[in-house]
């Protein structure tokens, strides 16, 4: 792991080296998101230069912890996540979850996915739609490894774009509740069209939809991230 990170570090300090002044968004996933934690908590939290630059930090796969009483605080000192109110200068984070699976409050490898480790803190969820958004739909992107867009296997091997797209398939909706946050995902599945009903990417108990936290919402999170741009250049 530090190994590791001390990559994320040098790529970051040679960005700040040369490109002065500029805005950047760190985006990353599961044990990306850990290194990029660390990065704020070490380097940027402790610059008001550097956190002003930061637009935004998508921090996906991996949970934040919060505090109870409080959007600062817990995993960041002073680094809130985005709502309507407070675009940028903050972080997006959830993990995903079927509807009817919700998170549990066990830990598989040592990892915890919608819950925190301490009863003094809760999971944060940022809708990536629509900061602070209800159940809304997805805007996704679906490699054919992550999700033939067909029921029937044959039309699936006769697509030969590199991504896919299933419109009105999966809504999302931030759940916090009891400490616990998360993305909870439903699928609107019509067995009688010859689109797929199911998503099919559960990994282990307890991880939900891990594997495609950024595709069930991708299209989405490149909007938002465009529209935090825009805000934070505005400003």
């Amino acid at each position: 792991n530090d190994l590791a990170y001390s990559d994320v570090l040098d790529s970051f300090k040679h960005f700040i080296a040369n490109h002065k002044g500029r805005g950047f968004l760190l985006i990353g996933h599961s044990q990306g998101s850990t290194h990029l934690i660390r990065l704020i908590q070490e380097e940027i939290e402790s610059s008001s230069y550097l956190a002003k630059r930061m637009i935004s930090a998508h921090l996906l796969g991996w949970t934040v912890a919060l505090p109870f009483d409080s959007d600062v605080g817990a995993t960041f000192e002073s680094t809130p996540p985005c709502t309507f109110e407070n675009e940028i200068n903050c972080f997006v984070s959830y993990t995903s979850f079927r509807e009817s699976v919700p998170p549990v409050e066990q830990a598989f490898l040592g990892f915890y996915f919608g819950v925190t480790d301490s009863d003094d803190t809760r999971a944060a969820c940022t809708h990536p739609v629509d900061l602070g958004g209800g159940k809304l739909n997805l805007d996704s992107y679906f490699t054919l490894s992550e999700l033939g867009p067909y029921s029937d296997p044959e039309r699936n091997q006769s697509i030969a774009t590199p991504f896919v797209k299933v419109p009105g398939l999966l809504q999302g909706e931030c759940i916090e509740q009891d400490g616990k946050g998360y993305f909870s995902i439903s699928i609107d599945a019509d067995p009688s069209d010859p689109r797929v009903d199911d998503i099919n990417n559960d990994l282990f108990p307890g991880w939900g939809l891990h594997l495609i936290d950024f595709a069930m919402a991708q299209g989405d999170l490149v909007s938002l991230a465009e529209r935090q741009a825009d805000k934070w250049l505005s400003e």
